[in-house]
């Protein structure tokens, strides 16, 4: 199946009292993300349908797709996804590159409390750092050494717009070695709702 891209409807910023962050995501199937990031703790609340998944690859593909241009990339549709081990192709510089999306946080309570219609959690940056080491680590261990080296892992951060920023950038790097030198993934990105929102974590090949 060939991954139609897209790009998110609608998204905005600002800053706390104290100076911390503020970004909010609606999307097209009226999901919300409200999340902030004050002094050294980041909050999170959902409501709606979240849109994740199969489903989310295509926003999660357009956004990363528009980062990498905006790089100086060369980026293009790529060929279709092979099977279970890419969910989308990118050409980028004339190269054939495979992409595995995966949503964070992958907290079971969170998502159980968003069934039943809304959801919200407070936790130290410290910790939301580890909801971005557990996914990159959990697929990591899905493939061999020599898919890792050629796929882009895109961490599926929409519904939690903060997440991307420096300061969690930051805390991820002051307790985990580069992600990409630890889990042998070519690169690994932060995909937020917008290009303003997507970071690359480490020192990846793309």
């Amino acid at each position: 199946m060939t991954i139609q891209v897209t790009t998110p409807a609608l998204h905005g910023e600002g800053r706390t009292a104290d100076g911390g962050e503020i970004a909010t995501y609606r999307s097209s199937s009226g999901a919300q993300a409200e999340s902030a990031i004050s002094g050294d703790r980041l909050k999170l609340d959902l409501s709606g349908k979240i849109e994740v998944g199969e489903s989310g690859v295509p926003e999660v593909v357009g956004v990363l797709r528009a980062t990498l241009a905006a790089n100086g990339r060369e980026v293009r549709t790529g060929r279709e996804a092979q099977n279970r081990d890419d969910d989308a192709r990118l050409s980028i510089d004339g190269h054939d590159v495979p992409i595995q999306v995966v949503t964070v946080p992958s907290e079971p309570s969170l998502w159980a409390e968003l069934a039943r219609g809304s959801a919200t959690t407070d936790v130290p940056i410290a910790l939301a750092a580890t909801w971005v080491r557990d996914a990159i680590t959990a697929k990591a261990r899905q493939y061999p050494d020599d898919l890792r080296k050629d796929l882009i892992l895109a961490i599926d951060a929409r519904f939690v717009p903060v997440l991307p920023s420096a300061a969690v950038v930051a805390s991820y790097l002051s307790q985990f070695p580069d992600p990409t030198v630890a889990s042998g993934f070519a690169a690994v990105w932060l995909v937020g709702p917008r290009e303003s929102r997507c970071t690359q974590l480490g020192n990846g090949k793309w």
